[in-house]
């Protein structure tokens, strides 16, 4: 079984994008015990099927991903990927300048933080130039969010990212169709493992919020189990109900 990992921010606020050191901790017991084989993002989906396997991504460069996460996964010889909102680095979560309910500001690494994690092994995507909502721009403009993206972590970083994930879990067919062009995966915010053939710019997710917790950690260890599936199910038929009645679903 394989699966890519979804982290945003490593802190104590107790949103829905957070996850504390402690749950972090949790997880980098079970990443490095041998359970699964730990592959960079840009890797999993061409991982046998028959592998248990897993991809550690981190949206939005959150400073705690340079401060905290990336030294205990570089310690372990663990691979990562952070995906880069261009326009707001080193500045903040609050997109467009605004706040989104019950999601707190935080601060966002600079691209010095950035270039030394890449060159420490890191993978850089692109999360876009603004983080907005994609199926809301004209053709040009997602143009513009995904390829302006790419060139400004370039010319910061050094770093061309073939890998790029829709803010917010996002997509129409202009997003799909512009990523398929300049990237060489993507991924969404569905939940779920990846299936035998996954579509290279359509990879679903599990959000690392579900596995909080010392319960949280346990159904994470539980991988590919009767138990893990169980709740996997559960917890994404309540995602599509919860879309049913609130059609824009979660905004991070």
């Amino acid at each position: 079984m394989r699966a890519v990992l979804m982290y945003h921010s490593i802190d104590d606020s107790g949103s829905p994008i957070s996850i504390t050191e402690s749950d972090f901790e949790r997880h980098l017991a079970w990443l490095s015990s041998g359970a699964v084989s730990v592959v960079p993002f840009s890797e999993i989906a061409s991982t046998p099927a028959d592998e248990h396997a897993v991809a550690l991504t981190f949206d939005d460069a959150f400073t705690s991903f340079a401060d905290f996460a990336w030294p205990r996964l570089k310690d372990r010889g663990l691979p990562a990927s952070v995906f880069v909102v261009s326009d707001h680095v080193g500045g903040n979560n609050q997109w467009g300048g605004r706040a989104d309910p019950g999601i707190p500001s935080l601060a966002l690494s600079g691209w010095e933080d950035l270039a030394r994690v890449a060159e420490e092994g890191a993978e850089l995507g692109c999360h876009s130039r603004t983080h907005p909502d994609l199926t809301r721009l004209t053709r040009a403009q997602v143009e513009e969010e995904l390829v302006g993206s790419r060139a400004q972590i370039q010319a910061e970083t050094g770093v061309l990212a073939s890998s790029f994930a829709y803010p917010f879990g996002y997509h129409g067919p202009d997003a799909r169709e512009l990523a398929r062009e300049h990237f060489e995966q993507s991924c969404t915010t569905s939940l779920d493992i990846l299936p035998p053939a996954p579509p290279a710019h359509l990879q679903p997710r599990l959000d690392a919020w579900y596995y909080r917790g010392a319960s949280g950690a346990s159904r994470l260890a539980a991988w590919n189990s009767l138990r893990f599936h169980a709740h996997l199910r559960f917890r994404a038929g309540a995602r599509r109900l919860r879309a049913a009645f609130r059609p824009l679903g979660p905004r991070f």
